[in-house]
């Protein structure tokens, strides 16, 4: 026994709407009428997979899983005001969520260069769209094999953009530097890498890079550090 086979471009209806229902040659069912249905069955048809309440307002009862490089639009809203502003489509879908960590490691330089790890290191990050939200911390950071003179710089889970620059902030424990009454800083001022830079400031000075040989190693009193930053990526 086979079921009901309605033709490609064919209809179901009644006597009062004789095409409530149309299948079109790709096999979409569209309906001429609202469908009165408080749930929606999974494909067993025994478990409610959506409950719809009178409102309107949907319920999932799993997680909702969009197509590959498909998003949530939002260009029904009311556009800002700022510039570059626009109601297209690109600009207006939310395409990607993520939370994740990455194994922190240390460079002595922009790209290339050595690497070396801490005693103990964790990152975490948030990511929203384009927008990447880094904390991470690293206990007894580990300088051997570094160039002692060049800047110390870390890495990031994800590649900046080319339209953007980054900054963000950090505390070091012992840091070697003739006056450290100041503040260090975070800061990317090259777009498509995945390292960052620190910067030490204080009031009527330019910032200066912290070096590789500013910390601490392999002793009681090794340096540590606990750095957030915010960035976009591609």
């Amino acid at each position: 026994m086979t079921g009901i086979v309605i033709p490609d471009g064919g209809t179901i209806g009644s006597a009062s709407d004789t095409d409530a229902l149309t299948i079109t040659n790709t096999g979409v069912v569209k309906a001429s009428q609202s469908i009165a249905t408080s749930t929606i069955k999974d494909a067993t048809g025994t478990n409610n997979s959506i409950s719809i309440a009178t409102n309107g307002e949907a319920t999932f009862a799993e997680n909702i899983i969009l197509t590959a490089n498909k998003g949530l639009s939002f260009q029904n809203h009311s556009v800002s005001s700022a510039t570059g502003a626009s109601s297209t489509t690109s600009d207006n879908v939310l395409d990607d969520y993520e939370e994740g960590t990455w194994n922190v490691t240390f460079h002595d330089a922009v790209s290339g260069g050595n690497s070396n790890t801490a005693s103990l290191s964790v990152g975490k990050y948030t990511k929203i769209g384009r927008s990447v939200f880094c904390t991470g911390y690293a206990i007894n950071i580990n300088t051997s094999g570094l160039t002692g003179g060049n800047a110390l710089y870390m890495n990031l889970p994800f590649t900046t953009a080319s339209d953007t620059r980054f900054s963000g902030s950090c505390v070091f424990g012992l840091i070697n530097y003739y006056d450290a009454r100041g503040w260090v800083s975070i800061f990317g001022d090259n777009a498509n890498i995945d390292r960052l830079v620190f910067q030490f400031s204080r009031r009527n000075m330019s910032p200066v890079n912290i070096t590789c040989n500013m910390l601490n190693t392999g002793s009681a009193s090794s340096s540590d550090i606990h750095a957030f930053s915010f960035h976009y990526t591609v």
